[in-house]
């Protein structure tokens, strides 16, 4: 049986993964404000699976890492603020 932890590093990496992929497709866009939604894209996805993936291993490291929770829906909240300026430009353009 998975325990938590895993199930939580699958979520970080599955969200890691997708807004790499993300990035990388807004590279290759002429779109305004790009380099802003790539700023919300970096840094929401390193807030928000980096405490998870630091979290997930508490249990490994003996760590108190408790104080990442609030961390993780910050970063999760840059991610969608990322992904309303993304759709409100390319309405606009």
């Amino acid at each position: 049986s998975r325990g938590l932890g895993d199930v939580y590093k699958r979520q970080g990496v599955r969200y890691m993964m997708f807004h790499g992929l993300a990035i990388i497709i807004l590279s290759t866009l002429n779109i305004e404000g790009k380099n802003l939604i790539v700023k919300f894209f970096l840094f929401g996805t390193i807030l928000f699976s980096g405490s998870i993936f630091l979290l997930s291993t508490q249990l490994l490291t003996n760590l108190k890492l408790n104080f990442l929770g609030p961390v993780t829906p910050i970063g999760g909240s840059l991610l969608i603020i990322g992904w309303i300026i993304f759709i409100f430009y390319s309405i606009k353009s």
